[in-house]
């Protein structure tokens, strides 16, 4: 009978077998920050009440999606789901009329072993715009921070978390009253949407940004720089491996 050392080769070949099997899978080794997979977005004409966004690939198992979902002001959102399953809700800010202010929500889900492409958002009438996002390289994805900000067309649009683990990944996102546009993000954040939906009477800007594998402390916010309208924006954090 041959000893363990005489099957280490066949031991070695079947947990190299295992491991690729895993990546191929979706399945998170760690050993690195997260990355963006994909990402998809869709905005409505004025006075719809769902929009849906598509995914290009089928979302890995165990990877996390992210949804940013804005409104006009005075509206409100409802929720966001795929293939039947609804999505967790981190933050939702219904928009107002005094003062002026877009409505915005972001949602997130784990994905399952079988996974839908296509993410629908629910609101009130409005225009709506939604964004979504999937990452690799977070093996427990666990809301750890959120926060919130809106203004007038004069204030920056800032919005930060205090809660961020090294290594993890920040999401932020802006819903801006009426046409406008985004002339760029602070701290490193990456830049990942920025459109105008709707039509004569109904259009708003969505933009969001990122940040993946953490940065100095107290970076854990970014700026939106924009035109001279009312905005809300939105940020979560969610920890690395």
């Amino acid at each position: 009978m041959r000893s363990i050392l005489g099957r280490r080769p066949l031991l070695v070949l079947f947990l190299t077998v295992a491991a690729l099997t895993l990546v191929s899978s979706g399945v998170c080794l760690g050993g690195g920050p997260p990355i963006l997979v994909q990402k998809a977005s869709a905005g409505s004409v004025n006075d719809q009440t769902t929009v849906s966004a598509t995914f290009t690939n089928t979302p890995g198992v165990g990877h996390l999606l992210v949804a940013i979902v804005g409104v006009k002001a005075g509206d409100t959102i409802s929720g966001v789901s795929s293939g039947g399953n609804a999505w967790i809700e981190a933050i939702n800010d219904p928009g107002t009329t005094s003062p002026q202010r877009p409505g915005q929500a972001i949602f997130y889900r784990t994905a399952g072993s079988i996974e839908a492409k296509t993410v629908t958002a629910t609101t009130s009438q409005s225009t709506i715009g939604l964004q979504i996002f999937e990452y690799f390289g977070i093996s427990f994805p666990v809301l750890i921070g959120t926060s919130h900000n809106s203004g007038p067309g004069s204030a920056p649009a800032n919005t930060g978390v205090v809660t961020a683990f090294p290594g993890g990944v920040v999401v932020a996102g802006i819903t801006i009253n009426t046409p406008d546009h985004i002339d760029g993000v602070t701290n490193g954040f990456s830049e990942r949407f920025d459109f105008v939906s709707g039509s004569a009477g109904g259009r708003q800007t969505f933009g969001s940004a990122d940040r993946t594998g953490g940065g100095p402390p107290g970076t854990n916010n970014t700026t939106f720089s924009h035109g001279n309208n009312s905005w809300r924006a939105q940020i979560v954090s969610f920890p690395g491996d």
